[in-house]
């Protein structure tokens, strides 16, 4: 048996930390990239081959340019697609950085691929403005959508 121990250093991340971690099918490794060690969300992703060495990493970048940003989780479906979910939802690139169509999907809490492509996740909401206050009751939906990103009743 091994292990792989990811740890932060001056010559391998530009931050302080990594976040949320997921492994593809041939053993890469996916990592997000904290800037700082209280931070709860990052930006670039750290991808490492099964030796460990670190590639370069890339940051999620839509093709209308615009960045992704504030990562906080991050999976592999078993086509080698990695989907990043963040504060505006969950977007879908090559294991190369290179953002493939995907209609975004948009849920808050927790994030799931399984071998087919299928995303999963929950919204959390509060069930009014008091129960909020309170620190009450909460609802939690499970979304599923397609490969596409279209939502599945």
């Amino acid at each position: 048996d091994s292990a792989l121990m990811i740890t932060k250093s001056e010559n391998v991340s530009d931050g302080d930390g990594f976040g949320d971690v997921a492994v593809d099918g041939y053993g890469y490794i996916y990592a997000v990239d904290y800037p700082l060690p209280t931070s709860r969300c990052g930006g670039d992703i750290r991808k490492s081959p099964p030796g460990g060495e670190l590639i370069p990493s890339w940051k999620g970048v839509r093709k209308d340019g615009s960045p992704v940003s504030c990562v906080w989780d991050v999976e592999v479906d078993g086509y080698g697609y990695v989907y990043l979910l963040n504060g505006e939802g969950v977007d879908k690139f090559d294991s190369d950085g290179n953002q493939v169509d995907f209609e975004r999907a948009y849920f808050d809490v927790g994030l799931a691929v399984d071998g087919h492509g299928n995303v999963y996740g929950v919204n959390h909401s509060w069930l009014d403005s008091a129960s909020y206050a309170e620190g009450n009751v909460s609802v939690f939906e499970n979304l599923k959508f397609s490969p596409e990103g279209v939502l599945i009743p």
